[in-house]
């Protein structure tokens, strides 16, 4: 079932962040009260634009036109920071969550803004007492009243749950998993460059998420299940980059994954509970069986499934607009029977068809119940290519 929060926010946290926050992503109220911070009029400037690499006047104020460029956080919004696992101390980087953001070039809205013209760092929360003891049965490990992210700097038994935004990370704690949130999936590492944005070594981790980088501790990577084909690349890539990064050290990588239905690991705990999250957490793969199963899975989303009772597949329809299409099922399920359809509307549109294959007995079956020619046959052929041709192709080489 999923979390019910029934209480009211403190005097520091407006109604609707606070309801973003535990009502939206099912945050424990003592966890959200630790680390979340309203912040209105010129008081988000504190916040974050800090850095001293920042244009500014001669008197040190910032210059105008970053003035100008951040005005739409006077509108106010909310900040969350956490801890600095190196000195312990309250971390100055964080995030802040704008009521009314700004656009991009591209006209899209800034969803999140980091202080900038400095380091990006980790969100490793402020974690209320109550808490521990979950986190306890959870990694087998005895906690003590000692600071929390110390005790698990100290002890690589207990393993971390690294995630992307600090909503999800607030969530995941409150389902007993110590979990730590990079601000982007390509934030967990950087690559030296030099003035001119040139590449100038190899990546690695940052300092922060580095700490915790120990032999033997065990990181499952709990990042978006998303839907879009290039978000989908742009993570996995990540993912790997981080890994290896990781596994150099001695850890042991594993990826979770769950149903692109719930995008974020918050969504899913919201909408399912903290069942379908321990579920997904227990089934995570490890990196090596995850990047092979990544080889199998289709780029783009499923736009029809068939019942997989039936002994033989339907007959398709194929949208007029699809340009390329994918057809998965097992041996025997009349995939053949299909293609023959698809390439009889075609020629019976005027349309030729080009039959390619990775076996040459194969494409010479395809042809024959198309009624087309094989690349050998049709300089013999009375049709020649008028209806199209089928070859075989070495697949190596694709």
């Amino acid at each position: 079932m999923t979390p019910q929060f029934n209480c009211s926010p403190p005097a520091h946290i407006q109604q609707s962040h606070w309801d973003e926050w535990v009502i939206g992503s099912a945050i424990d109220p003592d966890l959200t009260a630790l680390n979340l911070h309203s912040l209105s009029g010129t008081t988000p400037h504190d916040y974050l634009l800090y850095s001293d690499k920042l244009p500014r006047r001669n008197d040190g104020r910032l210059a105008q036109g970053i003035l100008r460029q951040y005005r739409h956080l006077e509108a106010g919004g909310w900040w969350c920071s956490g801890l600095d696992p190196l000195t312990g101390e309250d971390s100055l980087w964080g995030c802040f969550k704008p009521n009314a953001p700004r656009s991009n070039t591209d006209g899209k809205p800034i969803k999140y803004e980091h202080p900038p013209k400095t380091e990006t760092g980790i969100f490793a929360l402020r974690v209320p007492l109550k808490l521990q003891p979950k986190i306890s049965d959870r990694s087998g490990v005895v906690l003590s009243d000692a600071p929390f992210w110390s005790q698990v700097l100290a002890n690589t038994d207990i393993p971390i749950v690294l995630t992307e935004g600090s909503k999800k990370a607030g969530a995941i704690l409150g389902t007993g998993y110590a979990a730590i949130a990079l601000p982007g999936i390509y934030n967990g590492y950087r690559i030296p460059k030099d003035a001119e944005g040139n590449k100038t070594g190899s990546p690695s981790l940052i300092p922060q998420l580095a700490a915790f980088a120990t032999p033997g501790r065990k990181i499952i990577f709990a990042f978006d299940s998303d839907t879009k084909p290039k978000t989908i690349r742009n993570v996995n890539a990540a993912i790997n980059t981080t890994a290896k990064l990781l596994e150099a050290r001695g850890c042991q990588c594993y990826i979770a994954s769950w149903t692109k239905q719930h995008k974020g690991a918050d969504d899913l705990i919201t909408a399912k509970g903290e069942a379908a999250w321990v579920e997904a957490i227990e089934q995570a793969k490890p990196l090596a069986l995850w990047q092979v199963s990544q080889l199998k899975q289709l780029t783009y989303p499923v736009s029809q499934e068939i019942d997989p009772k039936l002994r033989y597949l339907p007959d398709l329809e194929i949208p007029p607009s699809a340009k390329l299409i994918a057809l998965k099922a097992r041996k025997g399920r009349g995939k053949t029977r299909q293609l023959a359809r698809i390439v009889e509307r075609a020629i019976a549109a005027g349309r030729p068809a080009l039959i390619l294959c990775h076996r040459r007995q194969l494409v010479e079956e395809l042809c024959r119940r198309c009624g087309i020619n094989t690349i050998t046959e049709w300089r013999s052929s009375e049709t020649g290519r008028l209806l199209g041709y089928g070859l075989c192709v070495d697949v190596r080489f694709v």
